[in-house]
Order: C-alpha cells, then sequence, then structure tokens
C-alpha cells in the first residue's frame, strides 16, 4: 500500500549523466551534465540523440525504487520495441547518478551469479547493468540468452539488496499491437493508484472504467463502458482514446516514463494530456520529436525541456536545458533540429 505522507516531491531531484553506451553526455560548457528535473520534463531532440536510451537507463536506475520490478521489467521492451533492450543498452558503457544512486555496468562475475541453474549451461550472451546506493543498497539486473533444445531462450532478473525508499512508477510507450502480457503487467504497475485513475478516465473521456475482462475470444482485455453503457475494449476506442486512458492511469503514480508522447494523439489530445501532467500527482519524463506538442507548453517553472543533440565525429550528446521563456524562444531552434 502506498504511503502518500512519506512519498517525498519531486521523486527524481537529481540526474547526473555520463555515458550511455559509450557516448559522452555534456553540456554547453563542456562539463558532464547534471539535471535538476521539474514535475514535467520533456526530452526532444533529432532521430539517434539517445532519448529513449536515457529513458532506459533512467527506468534502470529507478527500479531500485520500485514495488513492482518485475512488472516495470515487462513493460521496457515496449520503449523500443526490443525485447533485448537491456542487452544493447548494458554491452557499451554506461555511468549515470539518479539521487543517490549509481548506475553502471555489472561485471561478468556480477551477471553469471545472479543466472539460475539451468541443464543447458553458459548462456549464449549476456549482459547487465547495477545500482549502488547509500548503506550497501544495491539492484542487479541481468539479460542471459541460454540455448535450449528449441532454440535460444532470453530472459531478464533483478535482483535487489536494501531499499530506502519506494516508489510507484510505470515506463513505457504504446505498444501495436496491444496483448494479455502488457496489460497485466500494466495494471499491476499502476494498481495503487487506480482508484483515482478512473475517476480520471471519467472526468476528462467521458468513460466508465471497467477493468480486466476477458474477450468473447477469451483474451485478456481493458474494458471501458461508454455513455450509452456499451462495454469496449481498449483497441475498440481507437490509438488516441486507448494511449488517454493508459496516462489518465498512469498519472495516479510517482513517476510516468513515456517515449514518443505524439504517437496516437491529435491536437486536442496533446492539450489534453499537458494539463493532466500539470494537475496529475505524478512526476513525468516524457520524449517528443513533435514541435507542435512543444507549441502546446506554455510557460512554467513546472515545465523543463531538455533538448538533446549528438555529434556523431565525437560521440558526444549536448544536453541544453529550456525553462518558462525559454522554451518558446527556442521553438524555431528545435523545429530544425528535429528534421534530423
Amino acid at each position: 500500500m502506498r504511503s502518500e505522507a512519506t512519498t517525498k516531491y519531486p521523486v527524481v531531484e537529481k540526474v547526473i549523466i555520463r555515458k550511455i553506451r559509450g557516448v559522452s553526455f555534456m553540456n554547453e560548457d563542456g562539463k558532464e551534465v547534471e539535471l535538476k528535473p521539474s514535475k514535467i520534463n520533456i526530452i526532444t531532440g533529432s532521430n539517434g540523440s539517445l532519448k529513449t536510451l536515457f529513458l532506459e537507463a533512467l527506468s534502470t536506475a529507478l527500479l531500485h525504487y520500485s514495488r513492482s520490478p518485475n512488472n516495470v521489467v515487462g513493460l521496457l521492451p515496449t520503449l523500443r520495441m526490443d525485447d533485448s533492450w537491456l542487452y544493447y543498452l548494458a554491452s557499451e558503457e554506461v555511468s549515470m547518478t539518479v539521487n543517490d544512486l549509481t548506475l553502471s555496468n555489472a561485471s561478468s562475475e556480477e551477471v553469471l551469479k545472479l543466472l539460475l541453474p539451468t541443464s543447458f549451461g553458459h548462456p549464449l550472451r549476456y549482459s547487465g547493468l547495477k545500482v549502488t546506493g547509500p548503506s550497501e543498497e544495491e539492484t542487479l539486473i541481468a539479460y542471459y540468452s541460454v540455448a535450449t533444445s528449441t532454440g535460444n531462450s532470453n530472459s531478464v532478473q533483478v535482483s535487489r539488496k536494501g531499499r530506502s525508499r519506494e516508489i510507484d512508477f510505470v515506463a513505457y510507450s504504446m505498444p501495436n499491437p496491444m496483448n494479455s502480457l502488457f496489460y497485466g503487467n500494466f495494471l499491476s504497475c499502476v494498481s495503487p493508484g487506480l482508484a483515482k485513475g478512473k475517476e480520471e478516465i471519467k472526468r476528462v473521456l467521458g468513460l466508465d472504467f471497467i477493468g480486466y475482462v476477458p474477450d468473447e475470444l477469451g483474451r485478456n482485455q481493458i474494458a471501458v463502458l461508454d455513455e450509452r453503457g456499451k462495454m469496449l475494449y481498449l483497441p475498440m476506442l481507437g490509438g488516441g482514446i486507448s494511449s488517454m486512458v493508459l496516462l489518465l492511469l498512469a498519472s495516479s503514480l510517482d513517476v510516468v516514463v513515456y517515449d514518443n508522447v505524439e504517437n496516437h494523439l491529435h491536437k486536442t489530445l496533446m492539450v489534453k494530456l499537458i494539463e493532466i501532467m500539470r494537475t496529475s500527482r505524478a512526476q513525468w519524463f516524457v520524449t517528443t520529436q513533435s514541435l507542435e506538442f512543444l507549441e502546446f507548453l506554455d510557460e512554467g517553472k513546472d515545465i523543463q525541456v531538455w533538448q538533446f543533440k549528438r555529434f556523431r565525429e565525437k560521440d558526444e550528446v549536448l544536453v541544453r536545458v529550456h525553462r518558462g521563456k525559454e522554451i518558446g524562444e527556442y521553438i524555431n531552434e528545435l523545429g530544425i533540429d528535429l528534421r534530423g
């Protein structure tokens, strides 16, 4: 059960990015990137600027705090639609700090020690990351590819020792198609704030949330009632409304990490989402390449735009932080950068 009285906000107060997949991050002064996140943090930049990799690294660090780490791990492949995301993230140097937690590469010995006994011998491929905190706190997350009699079997395992706090958070992007595994992991993550999420779905969309029910084909689906009292499954609502239902369910958590916010959302829904971000309980980390979405952001101390710009010849990412009036002033520059 969540204890709102003891949850400290914002959950993420400091992020220092040194390297992700061997690529160095720096600010305009050529120094390491130290960010002081606001309530709403929008990450933007052209293709290949490592926005999604940053979300994966941030989410891996936050697993140390999570009340539902295995469910979050089940959702993380949707960020880049790749079940092997952890293998590639951890295959090169990662160095990042989130609050008082340090994210780094795990050694081969640490990864193999976590591997459960198997009759098929040594894994073909493996990699992992570890999160270390104060007072010997540690989380290890490891990816394995093991040969079996029917082919390779891939898995992710999480081991944690000691936690100074607990949070409810979710990290995902809207999958296509959605399936029962996604629904199950997602609802497990959002269950602490489900009552409030239902209220928001009714207020914003006029729909009554039913929950997780089997359809005519025996598949478990998320279902709602429309204004006529007709039951509709999530895929029947269309991409935009389906996305909003899930985001509203997530909005009562402590942290929401979401990739490609513009997917499925037209102008009206983008404006509604920004309002939800402002009024919700959650702290948001969201990526976008939509100039239209950025233009809808108005001034306020609760919003930051982090612009990632990659210089491939140097293998570096420059991070610029825009706040308040700066967001509007930099829209034209951001628009040019997003075309790449």
